[in-house]
């Protein structure tokens, strides 16, 4: 707290729940529920909520996951997993906007609340097709054998990361002890009770900045044991970067995540100046299809691509073969 009145600037990642994918080694069930951080005054006095909530999206990163056979010979397929959704930069996050989708595990929802001399900019949202679930929560990986239902993703940008500028006040005002006063005041501190102009971006996961492992490989593909794991880049889905690996289809699995270029725009927005982060994220690209959509115009795309170019050209040999008939009829 008291970093931030005198102007420190903070950047948060916050694991507000209990829920891990490691748990699921164990049993095909686990149950999400809170970590009770006490963290909730301190930014509620900021101006923002994180919630013990869970976020889902139909936009979302793929899971292996175990869809028939054996113990001894199981039958894996990569699935949409829903709790791993790609949340993007709304347009109104101008002042950092970072192109691309930024890769969550087990994300929750941010609420902001009104505070004077504080304004909230969202920095990440979700899909128009997300929802929420309240916690406890059990999570099993028997959910992805069955398609999700559309109906329930109805929620439209769920902010999952909020930026908060202006002039923060102390949690602990009106609050300190004369001997707490007197304490700062014998090692040279002196307790303030409201910051300068100041900037706190607080991102409701923790995952976001981790990084997975992958073993590494000899020539024949077989792990070598004498060899460390490799790290693979910030937001790598390590499952899918191994199918992008050794796989033939590489792009089929393999999703490239932003979550480096969020970490780096924030820092150089926080402490450097904010004109650069405009000057290097001038246009947003767009990877991802919207799925719903896809599934509904799926028929009337393939005709227009397919079958509407070769009636063209069916016409038009057609229509040429009459002018010739004509032009040189006898």
């Amino acid at each position: 707290d008291q970093f931030v009145m005198n102007g420190g600037k903070l950047l948060c990642f916050i694991d507000n729940l209990y829920a891990e994918m490691d748990s699921f080694a164990y049993k095909p069930e686990i149950i999400a529920y809170d970590r009770n951080l006490n963290l909730t005054d301190l930014f509620f006095k900021y101006g923002l909520r994180i919630n013990t909530d869970l976020v889902m999206d139909l936009r979302c990163d793929l899971n292996y996951i175990q869809v028939g056979g054996t113990a001894a010979q199981p039958q894996n397929e990569f699935l949409p997993w829903n709790y791993f959704p790609l949340v993007a930069s709304p347009e109104k996050a101008s002042k950092l906007l970072t192109p691309g989708y930024i890769g969550l595990k087990f994300a929750n929802s941010i609420d902001t609340i009104n505070v004077e001399n504080v304004t909230k900019t969202p920095l990440l949202v979700t899909s128009p097709n997300s929802r929420t679930i309240g916690t406890p929560a059990l999570i099993s990986l028997n959910e992805n054998k069955t398609v999700p239902e559309d109906s329930k993703f109805k929620k439209d940008a769920i902010p999952v990361a909020m930026l908060l500028e202006g002039r923060f006040s102390s949690l602990y005002r009106n609050r300190v002890s004369q001997s707490q006063l007197r304490s700062f005041d014998s090692i040279g501190i002196s307790f303030k009770k409201e910051s300068s102009d100041n900037k706190i971006i607080v991102v409701a996961d923790g995952d976001m900045v981790l990084n997975d492992f992958i073993p590494q490989f000899d020539s024949s593909g077989a792990v070598n044991p004498n060899l460390p794991p490799r790290p693979l880049e910030m937001g790598y889905n390590k499952n899918t970067f191994y199918e992008y690996l050794f796989q033939g289809e590489l792009s089929k699995y393999f999703k490239a995540v932003a979550n480096r270029d969020f970490y780096l725009n924030c820092i150089e927005y926080l402490v450097s100046n904010p004109d650069i982060n405009q000057a290097r994220n001038k246009d947003i690209v767009l990877r991802l299809l919207d799925g719903p959509k896809v599934r509904q115009q799926k028929t009337t795309w393939q005709f227009i691509n397919i079958a509407l170019p070769v009636l063209l050209v069916l016409l038009f040999g057609w229509v040429y073969q009459q002018v010739r008939k004509r032009k040189y009829a006898a």
